[in-house]
């Protein structure tokens, strides 16, 4: 139904277009890190930003063991802080041990 929108998916606000889509968006890529070293971006937001999303996603090394329960090899953890409040992925109160996708809306 086009007035509602079902099924209309509208390319600007659906993926990011150079000088189009509302939203920015930052990559990096190939960022080497070493065994315990730490990675840390600061970004100010505008008051007015209404939606910030930000998403961390990478590639692992398979593990070879059959019977891991936390199956990372390479464990990387996303955070937000948001003034004194440690905002932490995938809707979890602390690190996601387990995910190498993870998103804090």
């Amino acid at each position: 139904d086009e007035s509602q929108g079902f099924g209309l998916i509208s390319l600007v606000d659906a993926v990011y277009v150079k000088g189009k889509s509302k939203g920015k968006v930052l990559v990096w890529d190939n960022v080497e890190l070493t065994n315990e070293q730490e990675w840390e971006e600061t970004f100010v937001l505008d008051s007015c930003d209404t939606h910030t999303s930000v998403t961390l996603t990478y590639f692992d090394k398979e593990n070879t063991s059959t019977s891991c329960t936390t199956c990372l090899i390479n464990r990387l953890n996303l955070t937000v802080e948001k003034g004194s409040q440690t905002l932490y992925p995938n809707g979890k109160s602390g690190p996601d041990t387990k995910n190498n996708a993870q998103r804090i809306r």
